[in-house]
């Protein structure tokens, strides 16, 4: 570890030296200094990463009407000083752009507020406290909803009814698993659905069973999931989405986050109706991009809907440009569609949620209109026939620069890899997974065997590969989404706080920290078609920025996750202060 340290940290320091070495540069934009008449922020003594290839480094900002209209040195910045401008000295601290998680589930934060969360939560018997506990609080209730159990915490055939049963025999308890692809249901569940031993499994999921009786056991998988689902209360109220909405910018903000993707978003729902009723009142204070979720099979009639809707959506702060299709589900559910049989069962390869042709169609329709698409993909098989299809649409469609992605990405072939460069294809990363996580690799383990385990996730391959990655929390399937975590965990491929080197996943796919910011800052705004807006630290951009505690160049590569955010703007507006910033 002490090797790896010394290696970062020169390094490092190697870059932050050749960075500077020609001093600092200043641009400003075309209004001139003496027709803005004063900024209304000017940040000085800094030391501002600004993403820009061509002018890495400055000292200043200055900011107007939420735009930036200077970077450059502190002597530069002092004509932009008027009687009104707000000066920050920050002493030589970090600056650098507003980041954007590629693929964060927002609007699910509302279950943090309304429904039972298990997330964080490390044992089965902890789970089943936050039920009784809830029962508690809720004597009333007549179903419960939940989500964030772990499938490692469990047989690869999952948690059973009978445990859920113990604390709550009389109604209904459906708890979702944190990655969201399989649901945890009690014996009263499976009666309302109508789910008993004679029930077939659909082709796009699977009811777990017991190995004896045949019997669901009270797991089920992916489409599975579907059966129960129907049962479910009514959504969310559009108030209650509101308030979850602004409690998540708060949360999102005290990270240094200014813009997320939203995967999975239907135009017929609450949260769609709220996050376009709190723009319309100039009421959110991030900028999202959504995906409406796309069903392959029926995308004929999806699309007009889709294309009406995207018309309506056209405001700064909230846009539905993508769908999002799924291809396959998840390796701890043995669901992902692999090319080699899943270790632990031989001549089964996982689950496609669609037929290739289905697919194909699919994304050229899509395509075609001007959807980007963003498709899950988590096996390699999956990512091959997803690849196949885009690469078939440009073909077909004569399209170029369609920033189509792909999410996920646990196991892809190195020749498919090559594919996302050529193809122009986003490669976007969790890449807050890509280490050997206690409990979840080594279930890894059992489903993939040690050599494809030991080479999950690549990262800096899709570099070497000329195509584009994005970096993202999936949100809630990662429990702590702070990027600073996903930061360092890209620089070292090792779990925060591991001090064994052994426990390192596949070290060649480290890759810088300038990779790592880049990947969470101009990739994200580049791969939503807003690199001319937000993304880096230029004149006649948006002004997103924040202050860091820390200078990530300049300190080892483990301690980056113990890195602060003291400050965050957005659109030039203070969004988040740490109690500790007294600028």
């Amino acid at each position: 570890m002490k090797v790896v340290k010394a290696l970062s940290t020169s390094i490092a320091s190697l870059l932050l030296s050749s960075l500077f070495v020609s001093g600092v540069s200043a641009t400003s934009s075309p209004t001139t200094a003496s027709s803005i008449k004063g900024a209304d922020l000017v940040i000085e003594d800094a030391k501002v990463y600004t993403v820009n290839n061509g002018k890495p480094w400055a000292e200043a900002i200055a900011i107007k009407n939420g735009e930036i209209v200077y970077v450059g040195s502190n002597n530069g910045v002092k004509k932009f000083k008027g009687n009104q401008t707000k000066v920050i000295d920050l002493d030589g601290k970090m600056v650098m752009p507003g980041m954007m998680d590629n693929h964060n589930h927002a609007d699910h934060f509302v279950q943090e507020i309304f429904a039972l969360s298990l997330f964080g939560k490390e044992s089965p018997e902890e789970y089943l406290k936050e039920l009784k506990d809830f029962l508690t609080l809720h004597p009333d209730t007549k179903f419960v909803q939940g989500m964030g159990w772990q499938n490692p915490l469990f047989a690869a055939t999952g948690p059973t009814k009978d445990l859920l049963d113990k604390i709550a025999p009389n109604i209904p308890v459906v708890l979702t698993s944190e990655d969201g692809h399989s649901i945890w249901v009690n014996s009263k569940a499976l009666e309302l659905a109508g789910i008993t031993k004679n029930t077939v499994d659909p082709k796009d999921g699977l009811i777990e069973r017991d190995a004896n009786t045949g019997e669901p056991n009270g797991t089920l998988r992916e489409g599975a999931k579907n059966l129960v689902t129907k049962i479910l209360p009514s959504d969310y109220t559009v108030e209650q989405y509101k308030e979850a909405i602004h409690g998540f910018e708060k949360k999102a903000s005290s990270m240094g986050i200014t813009e997320v993707h939203i995967p999975i978003i239907s135009p017929n729902s609450n949260v769609y109706k709220a996050f376009k009723e709190l723009e319309a009142a100039n009421d959110l204070h991030m900028r999202y991009r959504a995906s409406f979720r796309g069903d392959a099979a029926n995308i004929d009639k999806q699309l007009p809907i889709f294309v009406q809707e995207r018309s309506k959506n056209t405001g700064s702060l909230f846009q539905t440009n993508s769908v999002k299709l799924f291809m396959d589900g998840v390796v701890e559910g043995g669901t992902a569609w692999l090319k080699e049989s899943y270790h632990h069962k031989d001549h089964f390869n996982g689950i496609p949620e669609v037929e290739p042709a289905v697919l194909n169609k699919a994304i050229a329709a899509l395509d075609k209109e001007g959807f980007q698409v963003h498709v899950h993909s988590i096996g390699d098989e999956a990512t091959t026939t997803v690849l196949d299809a885009f690469e078939l649409a440009q073909k077909q469609n004569a399209t170029d620069d369609t920033r189509h992605a792909i999410t996920h990405l646990q196991l892809v072939s190195p020749e498919d890899v090559k594919r996302f460069g050529k193809l122009g294809v986003v490669a976007d990363a969790q890449v807050f997974w890509d280490m050997k996580e206690k409990g979840y690799f080594d279930q890894s383990v059992e489903f993939l065997g040690e050599e494809r385990a030991n080479h999950q996730y690549p990262l800096k391959s899709f570099l070497d590969a000329g195509a584009v990655f994005t970096v993202s929390s999936d949100y809630p399937v990662t429990v702590n989404w702070n990027p600073m975590q996903a930061i360092q965990i890209g620089v070292t491929r090792m779990e925060i706080g591991e001090t064994d080197v052994t426990r390192t996943l596949w070290p060649q796919e480290r890759v810088s920290v300038v990779d790592m910011i880049k990947g969470y800052t101009y990739n994200g705004a580049y791969a939503n078609f807003m690199e001319q807006e937000v993304g880096s630290i230029e004149p006649g951009k948006k002004a997103d920025i924040i202050v860091l505690d820390k200078n990530l160049f300049e300190i080892p590569a483990n301690q980056i996750s113990d890195t602060k955010v003291l400050l965050t703007l957005f659109e030039g507006n203070e969004v988040y202060r740490d109690r500790s910033f007294k600028k």
